[in-house]
């Protein structure tokens, strides 16, 4: 029974968070539309607007989990296969709650009040992520695909976002940054995202995580390239950096795995 409360709480969650997604650029909520509050706290850290486009991916594959995850919610059939949902337990419904909280505070200008709601949704999205275990269980490739796969881009994605929150919230209360320069707090920014990545593929070979960050670090480098400002460039080279390492590292454990699903082939992702 128990299962079934999560997986209903799970559908409501999405469908939640895809109303409030779609209301506000429609309507759009206070008045303005998303992106109006970025360029009105521009930022060293903030990628291309392109890159905002991996939140359609998003949404599609959490669409793809609810789908997988709601196997057996009319019949008992499937519900030993939704284990994974005791893991997740209401972590994901919390995250939908501020991620649509997120939305409303970020569209009336409320900068320090996302800083808060946008934390909440990473620590969600970072306990899901550590209870399923992703990268150190090994379990289906339906549930590989259909359940972690969704999740490490989906929190790539808000540890990318909160950085970029911090950095927003940090120009809106006009903060002199101890005297040092915008430059030297956009690059650390930037390595700090790099290390992240770095970090999660070295010790999770959580590839679809880094590749997130890659994303996110081409949409910074794009936006630097764009601005033509010469101050930019020990940002475009941290990011290139980022982007090299997590790339090599992925390559290398890819090769790793497939060396080792030949010599020893499983029916499990590890």
């Amino acid at each position: 029974m128990k299962l079934k409360v999560y997986q209903i709480i799970n559908i409501l969650g999405l469908l939640i968070m895809i109303v409030a997604y779609y209301m506000a650029n429609s309507l759009p909520i206070g008045g303005r539309h998303t992106f109006e509050i970025f360029d009105l706290y521009p930022t060293l850290f903030t990628p291309a607007r392109f890159t905002f486009s991996i939140c359609w991916l998003i949404y599609l594959l959490l669409f793809l989990f609810i789908i997988y995850q709601s196997k057996g919610l009319f019949s008992n059939s499937n519900l030993k296969r939704n284990r994974f949902l005791y893991r997740i337990d209401i972590w994901f419904f919390i995250s939908s709650i501020a991620s649509v909280a997120w939305i409303i505070a970020w569209h009336h200008n409320l900068i320090w009040v996302t800083v808060v709601l946008v934390g909440v949704v990473l620590a969600a999205l970072s306990t899901i992520y550590f209870y399923l275990g992703v990268g150190r269980e090994s379990i289906s490739r339906a549930e590989y695909y259909m359940v972690h796969v969704p999740f490490s881009i989906y929190l790539g994605w808000v540890a990318v976002l909160a950085i970029t929150n911090v950095a927003i919230f940090l120009v809106s209360t006009h903060w002199y940054g101890f005297n040092l320069s915008d430059q030297f707090w956009g690059t650390l920014m930037v390595a700090l995202t790099g290390t992240l990545g770095v970090y999660v593929v070295l010790f999770r070979k959580d590839f679809y995580y880094g590749f997130t960050i890659i994303w996110a670090l081409i949409g910074i480098i794009s936006r630097k390239l764009a601005d033509h400002n010469e101050s930019s460039e020990s940002i475009i080279i941290a990011a290139g950096a980022g982007i090299l390492i997590i790339l090599l590292l992925s390559i290398f454990f890819c090769l790793k795995k497939i060396w080792k699903n030949r010599t020893n082939p499983i029916k499990t992702i590890n």
